[in-house]
Order: structure tokens, then C-alpha cells, then sequence
């Protein structure tokens, strides 16, 4: 088995190395479990489109710092290929460099908690602050996955964004950012307008 599954009454965590089809397919089938039964299968399709893009950026954080790059680009083009992320999922079970997510339910919402055990690097906090910035305020981005082949990892975020705001997810209840050395990316799935977001508890 290619990921670690733990379940509870009001918790699900999976841990894995890279997001193969294995591990995207339990993925798909603990967000329709957690949200889909509230929500509807189309809303929970978009929160596991959003977690897909999550794993994009995390996967592409994860293939740099194993590799032992010298320079961290913005892109990397390798992301999508599967037999590179069979060599990545070897270095990275050898260094046991675990991605994480936990699904926690709420009274009134699920939180979704994606950890991976590298950081984001500085430049990269900084340049994807600046780009939630712009986008609360309310300026427009055209999406582009590819420059050259090249992963670009702000269209990640941007998709996410647009995505949220599609189901009606509030801006506050998306975070990325670094906990305690890791990199740390939270999604809030409200099911009611009594929602409170965890910041408030």
C-alpha cells in the first residue's frame, strides 16, 4: 500500500510520499465521505479539484528539496510525470518526507489540513501573499499551468481561489503558509452560516 489511512468518528488522516493514483483515488473517496454527504457530490467534486492543486504545489515543494536542488524555481517540470514520481516516492520513503492531510469535522463545517515536511521557501511565501492580496482586492488573473512545459505553482493557487469562491467558501478560510518548519496549507468547508472559523476558537 502506497499510503497510511487512520480513521475516527470525527477525524481521517492519509500520509503518503506522492500523490499516485492510489493515493488520489482514497483521497476522492474520504472528501466525498466528509463533504459530499452535506454538500452534494458536485460541491465535493471542486473541494477535491482544490486539494488536487494543493498536492501539485506540496508534490512540486517535495521533488526540489529531495533532489537536493541548490536554487528552488518557481517550476518544475517533471510534476506530472509518473515514473518521476516513482523515483521521488523511493528518495522520499528513504528520507521519510511524508505529505499529510487530515479531514476534521466540525459541528458545522469540515477543515481540511494539508502538512508537508519541507517549507515553503521565502520567496515563495512572499510572491504567493502579494497574490492573495491582489486577489482580495479583486483583480482578475488569466490561469496558465504551462509556461514551456514548466509547472507554474501560483496558478495553482489561483485556481483554488476561483474555486472556492464558486462554492461559496469565504477567503478567510483559506491558508497557506509554514507551521513549526512544515508547510501548511488549510481549506474551511463551511456546512451553515453559523459557521466559526478555527482562527476564532
Amino acid at each position: 500500500m502506497d499510503y497510511f489511512l487512520e480513521e475516527k468518528e470525527d477525524f481521517k488522516r492519509i500520509l503518503f510520499f506522492v500523490p499516485d493514483d492510489s493515493v488520489e483515488r482514497v483521497i476522492n473517496l474520504k472528501v466525498m465521505e466528509t463533504v459530499g454527504y452535506t454538500l452534494g457530490k458536485e460541491k465535493a467534486d471542486y473541494v477535491y479539484l482544490c486539494i488536487k492543486e494543493v498536492l501539485n504545489y506540496i508534490t512540486a515543494l517535495s521533488i526540489i528539496n529531495i533532489l537536493g536542488a541548490k536554487v528552488i524555481d518557481d517550476r518544475i517540470s517533471l510534476l506530472f510525470n509518473d515514473s518521476y514520481l516513482r523515483y521521488v516516492k523511493d528518495k522520499a520513503k528513504a528520507k521519510r518526507a511524508f505529505i499529510e492531510i487530515n479531514f476534521l469535522k466540525r459541528d458545522s463545517g469540515i477543515v481540511i489540513e494539508v502538512f508537508n515536511s519541507y517549507a515553503l521557501p521565502r520567496e515563495h511565501e512572499e510572491k504567493i501573499r502579494a497574490l492573495l492580496n491582489e486577489l482580495s482586492s479583486g483583480k482578475e488573473f488569466e490561469i496558465s499551468f504551462y509556461n514551456d512545459r514548466k509547472y507554474d505553482f501560483l496558478s495553482s493557487i489561483v485556481v483554488i481561489w476561483y474555486i472556492l469562491k464558486e462554492i461559496g467558501v469565504r477567503n478567510e478560510f483559506f491558508r497557506i503558509g509554514n507551521v513549526n518548519g512544515k508547510s501548511f496549507v488549510r481549506i474551511e468547508i463551511p456546512f451553515s452560516e453559523n459557521y466559526r472559523s478555527v482562527r476564532e476558537i
